[in-house]
């Protein structure tokens, strides 16, 4: 499912209590029409695989979090950009058009086989 985010801490909580031991952090842009497509992508990947939460941040609206997030995870401030964990360790990190579907499930599936 995909939560809307207000905190760092809030996100955390989220991913940790899904019924699955993964999770994601989608920042995104409303402005933004690579942000609508990636979006698009994970709203079919949520169909998919309706046990892995989703945290979601407005990057604009929530620039600090988004930037808590950034220095959390080492990760620069991309938008749309997409964090993956696996038991609350950050495995994979996609931005812009490389957020695709089929990676999501390749990566996805290959956790659940291994």
């Amino acid at each position: 499912m995909i939560k809307r985010a207000d905190t760092l801490e809030n996100i955390k909580q989220y991913i940790q209590t899904g019924d699955s031991d993964f999770g994601m952090i989608y920042k995104h842009s409303s402005t933004c029409s690579v942000c609508h497509a990636a979006l698009a992508v994970l709203d079919q990947f949520e169909k998919s695989y309706p046990d892995i939460p989703i945290a979601m941040l407005e990057v604009k609206s929530q620039r600090e979090l988004s930037n808590q997030i950034a220095a959390e995870y080492d990760v620069s401030h991309e938008s749309p950009q997409l964090l993956i964990f696996k038991k609350w360790v950050l495995k994979e990190t996609k931005n812009h058009f490389a957020i695709k579907y089929e990676w999501l499930v390749h990566i996805v599936e290959g956790w659940y086989a291994g």
